[in-house]
């Protein structure tokens, strides 16, 4: 009895320990169990940190991607403002190249005829590289060439006349323009009115001019190339156009003596004026002979004259326009 009684108990105690033995396994089931969702919720993790940093980047590059746009924007903006910038002082360049060579003529024009009498319209000029040099020494000039007044008279004579016919036709046109004007000019009522459409008329006259002057440098090289072997003729052409240009402003008032008597020859208070106010240094005594006298000279006095004074080419000029319903 006792024997069995421990067998019993021996049973009973090893089934006690497989039953712990199995408990412990299940445990440890468990645990493996735990660890294995842990690891997953890990992995899960770093996949969405990945995709975390994926977003990260692509927002990245496309803020780059719009700083390059923006960039690329305002280049071209400062190319175009650039552009924009040369043309503006290419226009500028041009303006004052074109106001260069007028400015100082047109300047002097108003200063001298402002408060008296409407500016007559000046000659187109001559070559530009002549107007300086033979201000200041056409007192010699004319000293030392006088047999090329005499051989090249007929030329002179053709293209003077033609220049003088085209010149008076517009000085006519101007002077009736400013006819009604010029009478309510003294009056202050009238003066601001006057002023302005002074200075209307005289930009308005800028783009004429700019035009003639364009066509009369055509005109001179056409005439260079085709008279080749006259270069003192077209020097000399040039220096009388030149004196006509310079010498105008004096003469302007006994323009408008001949107009208002319809006189051809009374040179007698005139002519003695201009010599004082000009500023050559030829003798008087040619032009006192022909002022005194009211006949009609020959050609060789005309020559002569021509060529002892420069001062005489633009009443030459009159004599051109106004002697000819006479003849």
């Amino acid at each position: 009895m006792l024997l069995l009684l421990l067998l019993l108990l021996l049973l009973l105690l090893l089934l006690l320990l497989l039953l712990l033995l199995l408990l412990l396994l299940l445990l440890l089931l468990l645990l493996l169990l735990l660890l294995l969702l842990l690891l997953l919720l890990l992995l899960l993790l770093l996949l969405l940190l990945l995709l975390l940093l994926l977003l990260l980047l692509l927002i990245l590059l496309l803020l780059l991607l719009l700083l390059l746009l923006l960039l690329l924007l305002l280049l071209l903006l400062l190319l175009l403002l650039l552009l924009l910038l040369l043309l503006l002082l290419l226009l500028l360049l041009l303006l004052l190249l074109l106001l260069h060579h007028h400015h100082h003529h047109h300047h002097h024009h108003h200063h001298h005829h402002h408060h008296h009498h409407p500016p007559p319209p000046p000659p187109p000029p001559p070559a530009h590289h002549h107007h300086h040099h033979h201000h200041h020494h056409h007192h010699h000039h004319h000293h030392h060439h006088h047999l090329f007044y005499h051989v090249y008279y007929y030329y002179f004579y053709y293209y003077c006349h033609y220049y003088y016919f085209f010149y008076y036709y517009y000085y006519y046109y101007y002077y009736y323009y400013y006819y009604y004007y010029y009478y309510y000019y003294y009056y202050y009522y009238f003066y601001y009115y006057y002023y302005y459409y002074y200075y209307y008329y005289y930009y308005y006259y800028y783009y004429y001019y700019f035009y003639y002057y364009y066509y009369y440098y055509f005109y001179y090289y056409y005439y260079y190339y085709y008279y080749y072997y006259y270069y003192y003729y077209y020097y000399y052409y040039y220096y009388c156009c030149y004196c006509c240009y310079y010498y105008y402003y004096y003469y302007y008032y006994y323009y408008y003596y001949y107009y208002y008597y319809y006189y051809y020859y009374y040179y007698t208070t005139t002519t003695t004026t201009t010599t004082t106010t000009t500023t050559t240094t030829t003798t008087t005594t040619t032009t006192t002979t022909t002022t005194t006298t009211t006949t009609v000279h020959s050609d060789k006095k005309r020559i002569h004259t021509m060529a002892a004074t420069t001062t005489y080419s633009p009443y030459r000029g009159a004599c051109m326009f106004y002697k000819q319903p006479l003849f």
